[in-house]
């Protein structure tokens, strides 16, 4: 059976989104990045270990970002970069789309270079809304 891919704008503003979630995590603007989920949107992420975090609320989702944003001062991270790419996207029936994206991190402290913190996969699903696409689920697969 042969995937249902999005028409060209949808793909194109989906991708957007996607390079706009990278921009503002890693430029510190919590309020942008918190407006790229749909106000239920859930965000669980997986380590290798089995480990696992879990967010269902716009509270939540913005506690995990300024705990990042915490971490990074209090260790001298100066930069991170969120790096995304190959992403296949499908039309579900409910006319969300799903999509899978493959990504890597890099931390850059004081001290030295950057180096890569992990990679892995998103598994996302978006969905249309009156503001345009937004994120409405987030799976992190995490390789470490």
């Amino acid at each position: 059976m042969e995937m249902k891919r999005p028409s060209q704008q949808d793909r194109s503003e989906i991708e957007d989104l996607i390079s706009t979630y990278s921009h503002t995590l890693d430029g510190k603007d919590a309020e942008s990045w918190g407006r790229l989920f749909t106000e239920k949107a859930t965000i669980r992420v997986v380590f290798r270990s089995g480990d696992s975090q879990f967010f269902a609320s716009h509270g939540e989702r913005m506690s995990f970002i300024q705990a990042f944003y915490d971490f990074a001062d209090e260790n001298g991270l100066v930069r991170s970069r969120h790096f995304q790419t190959n992403t296949l996207l499908e039309c579900q029936a409910d006319g969300s789309v799903t999509g899978s994206t493959l990504f890597s991190v890099s931390h850059q402290y004081d001290d030295g270079p950057p180096q890569v913190r992990n990679t892995g996969v998103y598994r996302d699903r978006f969905e249309k809304t009156p503001a345009g696409w937004k994120l409405s689920e987030r799976h992190v697969e995490v390789d470490q």
